[in-house]
């Protein structure tokens, strides 16, 4: 309450991680995809851009600069179920958070169908069991709002006939799951630096 009261999200307090520490395939990860976004234009000087970008702010890294590029202590953890008690294959990730996404979407690649439809073109159609653009959505919906202050990790099972995602956090400040199902409501972010980012 005293965070939403001053404005304030988890991810923008400072974190005592200096700039040499952050994982360098991270950044030139991150440097390249917003290169070709053409939302931001990376300088050449990273600090400056972290500065504008919030991710550094009063000279301090912030706690979303660590998650996103640096050593943290949450993970992303991935099953592939057979049944309710039968794993088949899983896999935890601890990368900086702009990798471990990518790192989870390959592994749900690897573990749902994929089909071909011929038609005559000279490329084939690839079908996916489900749309990778929606999963890519909830996964980053998971990773964006779950509540860091809880080591709790990220959860995705995949079923034959199902995914499930979860992530420790409750919806804030009194939203309810009627008021997302109305789509009549305002929009609150518990880690606005991290919704901005993979925005």
């Amino acid at each position: 309450l005293r965070f939403i009261s001053l404005n304030y999200s988890f991810d923008s307090f400072p974190v005592p991680d200096k700039i040499d520490q952050l994982d360098k395939g991270a950044l030139a990860y991150f440097k390249k995809i917003v290169s070709q976004t053409g939302r931001y234009n990376p300088g050449a000087d990273l600090k400056t851009d972290f500065e504008k970008l919030g991710l550094i702010t009063h000279s301090k890294l912030t706690r979303a600069t660590q998650l996103l590029f640096g050593t943290h202590h949450t993970a992303i953890h991935i099953g592939r179920f057979k049944s309710e008690d039968t794993i088949i294959d899983d896999l935890i990730i601890r990368s900086p958070l702009i990798l471990a996404v990518d790192e989870a979407m390959n592994f749900i690649k690897r573990n749902i169908s994929l089909s071909y439809e011929f038609t005559g073109e000279l490329k084939r159609t690839e079908h996916w069991q489900y749309p990778l653009q929606a999963i890519r959505e909830l996964l980053l919906n998971a990773v964006v709002h779950k509540d860091y202050t809880n080591p709790t990790d990220i959860i995705v099972k995949i079923f034959d006939e199902r995914i499930e995602i979860s992530n420790p956090g409750r919806l804030i400040n009194g939203l309810t799951l009627a008021d997302l199902e109305t789509d009549h409501y305002q929009p609150r972010h518990r880690n606005k630096l991290l919704a901005e980012i993979f925005y």
